[in-house]
């Protein structure tokens, strides 16, 4: 599957099974921000750095940090502009978007 594309979560389990999840070794992640009225807005960038192909599943989650790693007391909101959320497979070098 080209990255970037979803499968819908109902998908057969064998399909989604048979490619690892990614792990937070497999990832090399970025985020970018814009303002948006008196908030922000950003969209996560992950790319598969390993030597294999993997599962990335779910929509991501960001904890903006403090410069010492201490959460910033801030709201955060996520949208569901995908309620049922599927999964993403990543070759290696390809890059999957979530805005």
């Amino acid at each position: 599957m080209p990255a970037g594309q979803i499968d819908d979560a109902a998908g057969r389990p064998e399909e989604r099974s048979a490619v690892p999840p990614c792990g937070s070794e497999d990832l090399a992640a970025a985020v970018r921000w814009e303002h948006d009225g008196s908030g922000l807005r950003g969209q996560v960038i992950a790319e598969n750095v390993s030597r294999r192909a993997c599962r990335l599943v779910g929509k991501p989650t960001v904890t903006p940090l403090r410069p010492d790693g201490v959460p910033l007391p801030v709201e955060t909101v996520i949208t569901l502009e995908i309620l049922l959320t599927g999964f993403v497979i990543l070759q290696r070098g390809q890059r999957a978007a979530a805005p």
